[in-house]
């Protein structure tokens, strides 16, 4: 079972020996004494001895990061999450239940997994006004149990695709999320359409996204409803120890006032929509924070810029949230990535990625006003595509590691799209690349993290805080280092207790000299 979560949040201020990302600041570091221990984990031994020489990064790795905040453990420790959604399927099942079985997050916590993000519905949980279905939320817990057998966080995720799958007059509207009876039209027209994201555009779609987000009027009742409705929720989910948080809405829409940059094409109005997203939405989730708190100040609560733009690599204007709980704040900024061209044209090429390069510049100038943990909720690619698709994601996971302390992978699901495929459920090529070294847990405020997958070599460097004195845990997956690793950090043998654990493969490194900034290397036997 996993415990609960510490009432703090590590933060970059105060960190005043940190370095400081010059060139010569770095080096300077750099030219430190290494130790290092060779673990060769196939044959279970274990042997160290000191190094002279020079410690130093490959120029193509990307441990360029900007971390301004992570979550924490009950000890303290920074927590670093890796997971799936899960899933899909959801959607489409009579009862809003992913196809997911025990067999399956234990196969994800094999992988090295520590999360998932678990899709929940507004139509199952109130399929009438004021009607709570606490049998869903029986079945939902039954699942969340499940990954807590199995060593996994949870986060609910409020999904929502195209508003719901059924207007207001019982035709159909969107794919999954509201109830039919919050789905207002007001009698506009509206049909499903390909691709899929342009039913957002459909005129009677985005009047019942209106409607959802009118504070006064005949229709204000709706959001009142949505509010209402995931306090019982929380309610509901606020003891289990493996919720690790709530996520609000999935990619919230901003209806009429919607707008987005497709290279040539643009729909709507960016300043609408910018005045939208710094008031209509940004009180939304000032509400819907106060909701939940009112019932459970514990967890930790996810929520999202509009997906148009910021899916796509721009901006968004939501502005700093407060939190009204007693302690520091336990918010999540959690944008998802989704290149909208290569999608649509079912081509990845990593080496011209302009709505990529334009998320990244964007999340990095976010996170650091924010000052709060950025984690992604989904992204992902078909790895049929045409072009570079495997080379498209190694880019992608090395911008998120660069501007994220987490990432929850697009979806648990087979398929093209999915980890695994046909009958068998065969692992699919992208778990190989999903798979990599990486610290769950640390015990200070890591500074800068990266796994280069040319080398396979991942670094992690990080301020050490005494007053931690569980171990750094990272991950180190035998299908990554096949012939066995070596491991390497600044600090003399005596001073450094190395334990490898072969079941988890999970090693934890405990230091018997507390305080500084202090770096780690994984990387193969040659």
């Amino acid at each position: 079972m996993l415990g609960a979560l510490a009432p703090v949040m590590l933060k970059r201020t105060g960190l005043s020996s940190a370095p400081t990302g010059s060139s010569a600041a770095w080096a300077g570091w750099l030219r430190t004494m290494s130790l290092f221990f060779v673990l060769v984990h196939l044959v279970g031994a274990f042997a160290g001895c000191g190094d002279d020489g020079e410690t130093t990064l490959p120029p193509e790795s990307p441990i360029v990061g900007r971390h301004p905040a992570f979550i924490t453990d009950t000890e303290g420790r920074a927590l670093l999450l890796r997971g799936m959604n899960v899933s899909g399927s959801a959607k489409d099942d009579p009862q809003r239940m992913p196809w997911v079985g025990r067999d399956d997050l234990r196969r994800l916590k094999g992988w090295g997994f520590n999360a998932v993000r678990l899709l929940i519905f507004w139509d199952a949980i109130e399929p009438q006004p004021g009607l709570y279905d606490e049998s869903y939320l029986r079945r939902v817990r039954e699942r969340v149990d499940w990954c807590a057998e199995a060593g996994l966080w949870v986060v609910l995720d409020m999904h929502q695709d195209v508003y719901g799958k059924y207007a207001f007059d019982g035709k159909p509207l969107g794919f999954d999320g509201a109830p039919a009876w919050a789905a207002r039209t007001d009698g506009l027209p509206h049909r499903i359409i390909d691709p899929w994201a342009l039913t957002y555009l459909q005129p009677g779609v985005r009047r019942a996204f209106d409607n959802f987000w009118s504070e006064t009027g005949p229709h204000a009742d709706v959001q009142q409803h949505y509010l209402s409705m995931w306090q019982f929720v929380a309610r509901f989910f606020r003891d289990h120890p493996a919720v690790l948080g709530y996520d609000l809405m999935n990619e919230p829409f901003a209806g009429s006032a919607a707008s987005a940059q497709w290279g040539p094409l643009r729909v709507g109005d960016p300043e609408r929509s910018r005045v939208f997203e710094q008031t209509l939405l940004r009180r939304f989730y000032l509400r819907l924070i106060a909701a939940i708190r009112a019932v459970d100040t514990e967890k930790w609560i996810f929520y999202e810029p509009l997906a148009l733009p910021a899916n796509n690599g721009g901006p968004s204007f939501i502005g700093k949230l407060d939190d009204p709980r007693a302690g520091s704040p336990r918010l999540v900024y959690a944008p998802h990535l989704y290149g909208i061209e290569p999608e649509l044209n079912n081509h990845f090429d990593p080496k011209s990625t302009p709505e990529m390069d334009a998320w990244h510049r964007q999340r990095r100038l976010e996170v650091e006003a924010l000052g709060e943990p950025l984690i992604v909720g989904e992204f992902g690619l078909p790895w049929t595509a045409g072009g570079d698709p495997k080379g498209y994601l190694r880019k992608t996971l090395s911008v998120i590691d660069d501007v994220a302390s987490g990432w929850f992978y697009w979806s648990y699901d087979p398929g093209s799209w999915g980890p695994v495929y046909g009958p068998a459920l065969e692992e699919s090529p992208i778990v190989d690349l999903l798979v990599q070294p990486y610290a769950l847990r640390v015990a200070g405020y890591p500074l800068r993290f990266g796994y280069n997958p040319d080398e396979r070599r991942f670094t992690l460097e990080f301020r050490d805080e005494p007053r931690v004195t569980a171990p750094t845990e990272i991950f180190i997956p035998s299908r990554v280092y096949p012939l066995g690793w070596r491991f390497r950090i600044d600090l003399p043998d005596d001073l450094v207790r190395a334990r490898w654990f072969p079941e988890e493969e999970l090693l934890r490194v405990e230091l018997r000299k507390r305080g500084g900034v202090r770096q780690i290397t994984i990387e193969p036997l040659r």
